[in-house]
């Protein structure tokens, strides 16, 4: 490997393979930058194929930047803490975002994700407050954890039936989020999933989902009421807790899921008429009061 300048960008030349990726450099980058597709290195034409870790990181004056069609990969914190990246076009060729990719980007209003990329990584979009919206292409089968946290502006997004996944806290705080459809295809909600979505008035659990993670739903101020398929078998700690509005649950599940102290205000919950019983008497359900979905009003 050799580290070159060219132009004001910073390269490690992959003297064998003859490919460049761009690196942080010592004076930071700022304004409007064009990154070309190729450099020339002793002769020689080196593809730019790699946004390297850390590479625009911290770089609080860059405003755009344009990445060529010759770029796999944008590797971790690689926009991080761009605070007045405003928009920015992922060319077809990426099918790989880093960890933290665009942590804090927070004047980030509008981006896409190209359907080469099949996983949005751990806290790639944590603080983008700006962003109102997001459409996820079908190629992506796993949101990673905190990945949309504290989008507190994002209001729709738009997740496809290849998404088997919401990793923890995916959607914590984003406080202008009003409704989600989760596809078919997700199995678990995890710890903390849909914390503090204060403007969240209704949600759809499918029937795939069998569990709902501690802190789930922690938060959500405006949800009035919640449907849980039968398919959901154990309720974790705090899932609705601070939920003040919420007073009716209905439970489809004929055996009460296992749930710890789940809720923490007087709610209704409707459950199968022959599960009455059962539910007044389980942990954690029968301090509340217990009806049957056939006489729901």
């Amino acid at each position: 490997m050799e580290t070159v300048i060219i132009d004001g960008l910073k390269y490690k030349i992959d003297t064998d393979k003859h490919e460049a990726t761009l690196v942080p450099n010592e004076v930071v980058y700022s304004g409007d930058i064009v990154v070309p597709e190729k450099v020339t290195y002793n002769g020689v034409e080196c593809p730019v194929v790699v946004f390297g870790d850390e590479c625009f990181m911290d770089c609080l004056s860059l405003y755009t930047v344009v990445i060529p069609e010759s770029v796999l990969e944008l590797g971790k914190d690689c926009f991080s803490f761009c605070i007045q990246l405003t928009s920015i076009v992922i060319p077809k060729s990426v099918n790989k975002f880093g960890e933290g990719c665009f942590f804090s980007c927070e004047s980030l209003t509008s981006i896409t994700i190209p359907a080469s990329v099949t996983e949005l990584e751990d806290e790639s979009f944590l603080g983008c407050e700006a962003l109102t919206s997001i459409a996820i292409p079908e190629s992506v089968t796993k949101l990673g954890k905190w990945c949309f946290s504290e989008c507190s502006n994002l209001v729709s997004v738009s997740i496809p039936e290849s998404v088997a996944e919401f990793g923890e806290g995916c959607f914590h705080e984003c406080e202008n989020l009003v409704s989600i459809t989760i596809p078919s295809s997700v199995t678990e909600l995890g710890y903390r999933c849909f914390d503090y979505c204060i403007s969240l008035t209704s949600i759809i659990i499918p029937t795939s989902v069998t569990m709902l993670g501690d802190y789930c739903f922690h938060s959500c101020e405006s949800l009035t009421s919640i449907t849980i398929p039968a398919s959901v078998k154990k309720i974790g700690k705090g899932c609705f807790s601070r939920c003040v509005k919420l007073g009716k649950i209905v439970c489809y599940a004929v055996e009460p899921p296992l749930a710890r102290k789940f809720i923490d205000n007087d709610v209704k919950i409707y459950v199968p008429r022959q599960s009455v019983g059962a539910y007044k008497a389980a942990t954690n359900w029968s301090e509340h009061e217990i009806r049957a979905i056939e006489d729901m009003e």
